[in-house]
């Protein structure tokens, strides 16, 4: 059953339609710069609001002239006008402005609401990373602070954002993240002046995040497990350089991880096994040790190639248990 576009118990949170708003506050809504087409506009609106103003006052004039009766306005008391108030940013400042509409067909649109809070959730981190962006280079804003330049470091922290996106979208959000940050196609000041950065850091425990990055952009957190530290410390691993100069096994375990979406980083524990046999009898064999309450990620790797997991799962200071075949051996 559909709820009503224009109810509460939906507009809790900060929707595509309140991001919006912002958006055009921040960007757009500077009455001391007005060109020819706002002119034009601003004319139509007075005229708009002429003539429900009009409206206005025949709808009112009745309950109005009820006052009479408790003997208002009586003698030197001003007297009761409605009177509209057009403005631009009124127009979208309802939560169903915006609209989703189905298969570019504008008579088939729905409020937001209606869609999956996944990809509003998508659109809604991406479009706040575009005004960050817009805001960075913002001259106005700039001028306005008293400062002469743009700062040269633009600083961009997002935690956690697959609490808000399920699987596919935190894949499509990471690959798209630093294009928001730094498009200069719409950009006049980052186009010319490339001299200007945006470090975007993201913290994470999600391995469709991870996976989709390269290694050599990784910091893995590794907690130090130490009795006479009272508090938690981590060690902060760079990953960057974890296979050396050795490309084409950096190749492949990238490419490996991420085709098998496998759950490297954040495991208490790996065992490396090489066909499906094991795969499929490995997590029996952990219940029965009683081993199933950690978090024990078994990794098929098909093949004798564990050896090429060796440099990464030592990095990280992973446990790591080896099992294969014993396959004969010529010679």
């Amino acid at each position: 059953e559909f709820s009503d576009p224009e109810g509460r118990n939906d507009n809790d949170i900060d929707t595509l339609s309140r991001q919006l708003q912002s958006y055009y506050k921040s960007n757009f809504e500077d009455e001391t710069q007005i060109d020819l087409d706002d002119l034009k506009l601003l004319g139509e609106m007075k005229r708009a609001t002429e003539t429900y103003d009009e409206k206005l006052d025949r709808s009112f004039k009745a309950p109005i002239a009820e006052l009479n009766n408790i003997n208002y306005p009586g003698f030197q008391n001003p007297e009761i006008h409605v009177k509209s108030h057009v403005n631009i940013v009124d127009s979208i400042t309802h939560e169903s402005s915006v609209q989703f509409t189905v298969q570019g067909d504008a008579e088939l649109s729905l409020p937001e609401k209606y869609n999956g809070l996944g990809l509003r959730n998508l659109i809604s981190i991406y479009l706040k990373m575009v005004q960050f962006r817009e805001q960075w280079t913002n001259l106005d804003r700039i001028d306005k602070a008293g400062i002469n330049h743009i700062e040269p470091i633009h600083l961009v922290f997002i935690e956690e954002p697959e609490a808000h996106l399920h699987a596919q979208a935190q894949q499509v959000f990471i690959r798209k993240a630093m294009d928001a940050l730094t498009n200069d196609s719409t950009n006049e000041i980052l186009r010319n002046n490339k001299d200007l950065t945006t470090q975007l850091v993201v913290s994470t425990h999600s391995n469709h995040i991870v996976n989709e990055v390269d290694m050599c952009h990784l910091r893995y957190f590794k907690r130090i497990i130490d009795d006479n530290i009272k508090i938690p410390v981590s060690e902060v691993v760079n990953l960057s350089r974890t296979f050396g100069d050795d490309n084409d096994t950096k190749r492949f375990v990238t490419r490996y991880i991420r085709l098998t979406h496998c759950d490297i980083f954040f495991a208490d524990a790996i065992i490396l096994v090489e066909g499906a046999a094991e795969r499929i009898l490995m997590p029996k064999f952990i219940r029965d040790e009683n081993m199933d309450n950690f978090y024990i990620s078994v990794i098929e790797i098909n093949g004798s190639h564990a050896h090429r997991f060796d440099s990464l799962t030592q990095k990280l200071g992973i446990p790591t248990l080896i099992i294969t075949d014993i396959d004969a051996q010529e010679g």
